[in-house]
């Protein structure tokens, strides 16, 4: 190859690694501390490691002194094993944004066994030369098995993308633009990879891979403006959205819903304990009504202390069980014994496409709900 394709692929890497260096430290310092974060913070840290490698390559390919071809085959086994675990992590990383835990818990410990195979194969590949080779020159050449590595690279790659179209295709899964961004993020790499498996010579799946983590980036950074600061629950432009597109979409006798709390005797808490505890007050609140949401329901803090929640469900009877199961969690938490009593008062409205013209006719109705249940609640107490 000469030396202005070898100057270009350089200057790729480079861009490549400017990226990755942007959004890692933006990352380590801004960042959320979640088990998600991590993951996409590896990926980083793989990508890069990759185009070190990949660097390298391009560097000593061709170059002939001491030492020149163990440090070639080192950065080419580098870049393959850590290609295949950047794919690996990167269906992990899908599966955590679209699933539960408890639906990953089996499936996750299978993720990594075709990246713990190849690298077997890779490693082995110093002496069977099954995969790649360097000649005397020190050029690089693939042989019959380089196969097996872009098979696998592809099945990692079709499983995300399944993951992700078969959970936007149910009403309680991932929302369509998370959905669409996570389609992005494979799209990147897998074009990158066939480009590289068809053009001989190419070197495009560092450069495509950082500009999909990129894309990821982009899309996180989007979503903090839709995100409410103290509790990590969606903000009320991001609920009004959901409503937006969702409530028309009823389907196979499903009931879409709208439910709408407000925390009981706040004000007291905030004035006997003061607006830290009162904070805490909320994000327990806020967790609570987490642990009572399925997926693909959207959970929003309204303001102050008042919560609304929405999604789907089979029934009417379905919906009022989830009244039920907020109370529960709710009672779950006042047995930790805190210094205060947490209570919501509940209202909930069901989308009836003859009344509800706008999302503020249905918000309305599921407050009109609330607000005669926190009557009654004052009446009580």
């Amino acid at each position: 190859m000469n030396l202005t394709n070898i100057y270009l692929y350089l200057q790729i890497d480079f861009l490549g690694f400017v990226i990755i260096g942007i959004i890692y430290w933006f990352s380590r310092k801004h960042g959320e501390k979640t088990p998600t974060q991590t993951v996409f913070n590896i990926l980083l840290v793989i990508t890069a490691v990759m185009l070190v490698s990949d660097t390298l390559q391009w560097v000593l390919e061709g170059q002939v002194f001491a030492g020149a071809r163990k440090i070639l085959e080192a950065a080419t086994a580098l870049f393959y094993i850590s290609t295949v675990f950047s794919y690996s992590l990167w269906l992990y990383y899908c599966d955590r944004k679209i699933n539960t835990e408890s639906k990953r818990v089996f499936r996750q410990k299978f993720y990594f066994v075709p990246w713990g195979i190849s690298t077997i194969i890779i490693i082995a590949n110093h002496w069977g030369g099954w995969i790649y080779t360097y000649d005397s020159a020190n050029h690089y050449h693939r042989e019959q098995f380089y196969i097996i590595y872009l098979g696998t690279l592809f099945v990692y790659g079709i499983w995300s993308v399944g993951f992700i179209l078969k959970s936007a295709g149910k009403k309680s899964g991932i929302q369509r633009q998370d959905a669409y961004s996570l389609l992005i993020f494979c799209a990147s790499p897998i074009v990158g990879t066939l480009i590289q498996s068809m053009v001989y010579g190419v070197s495009m799946i560092p450069i495509c891979y950082a500009i999909a983590l990129l894309i990821i980036f982009v899309q996180q950074q989007s979503a903090l403006v839709t995100v409410d600061k103290l509790t990590g629950l969606n903000n009320p432009r991001a609920f009004t959205r959901y409503l937006e597109q969702n409530m028309r979409e009823t389907e196979n006798g499903q009931v879409f819903f709208v439910i709408m709390g407000d925390a009981d005797r706040f004000k007291q808490i905030n004035d006997t304990h003061g607006h830290e505890v009162g904070n805490e007050a909320l994000v327990k609140i806020a967790e609570a009504l987490r642990k009572s949401c399925i997926q693909g329901d959207c959970l929003a803090r309204f303001g102050g202390d008042e919560f609304v929640m929405a999604g789907f469900r089979n029934c009417i009877d379905d919906v009022e069980a989830v009244l039920d199961i907020i109370e529960q969690k709710l009672a779950e938490e006042n047995r930790r014994g805190n210094a205060y009593i947490l209570s919501m008062s509940l209202g909930y409205a069901i989308y009836d496409s003859r009344t509800h013209l706008t999302t503020s006719h249905l918000m309305d109705a599921a407050d009109q709900k609330m607000y005669q249940k926190k009557k009654e609640f004052h009446v009580r107490y």
